[in-house]
């Protein structure tokens, strides 16, 4: 099978399995793997972070985003337009608008974050493995985005244990992640 058809229907499979938790379980799932992630020495260590914004079932980065910014830390969320993907700095009240996609995301005038900025973002996606590879959701926007940041930048992804499988197809220009933090813990992709 080819490598686009396979994720084609991985994404299906994985989407109809995200969408049948509870909303207890996808906020059991949030906080368990917020707290993971907060008590890292990398959330720790780093002062500027990007998050997502969740949309559907993702799991929910609001308590990432008022942690960081409890803490101090300079905080950008994704903003897509038809120039593709900017990283956009928001402060702890920065209303967030609707997108064409449905996505709450900065508005148009929130300041640009130097791609050259990050030092840890934090990423959705459908699927992940314990090599780093990401299945995302086929638009190609964190790929862009992701190549483009600092090597040193830490790329995490975020998801449900049940997102962490053996194995997902990946291309050449798909990027991979250093980590994955789930409800269960942290995963070290070893890159």
């Amino acid at each position: 099978m080819e490598t686009r058809e396979l994720k084609a229907r991985l994404r299906t499979t994985l989407l109809a399995a995200r969408r049948a938790l509870s909303a207890d379980e996808r906020r059991a799932a949030a906080d368990a793997a917020t707290a993971g992630l907060l008590a890292s020495a990398a959330w720790r260590a780093a002062r500027v972070v990007a998050l997502y914004q969740a949309y559907g079932a993702e799991l929910d980065t609001a308590a990432l985003r008022a942690a960081a910014h409890a803490a101090g830390k300079t905080v950008a969320l994704p903003r897509v337009d038809a120039a593709g993907v900017t990283l956009r700095v928001v402060a702890a009240d920065t209303p967030l608008v609707l997108s064409a996609h449905g996505v709450r995301e900065p508005a148009e005038d929130r300041p640009i974050l130097p791609p050259d900025q990050p030092e840890l973002i934090v990423v959705p996606g459908l699927g992940f493995d314990r090599r780093g590879g990401r299945l995302g959701h086929g638009g190609g926007h964190y790929d862009r985005l992701l190549a483009r940041l600092p090597a040193a930048c830490l790329r995490v992804g975020l998801a449900y244990d049940q997102q962490v499988l053996d194995s997902v197809p990946t291309e050449p220009h798909d990027l991979a992640l250093h980590a994955v933090v789930t409800p269960a813990g942290w995963v070290d992709c070893g890159i």
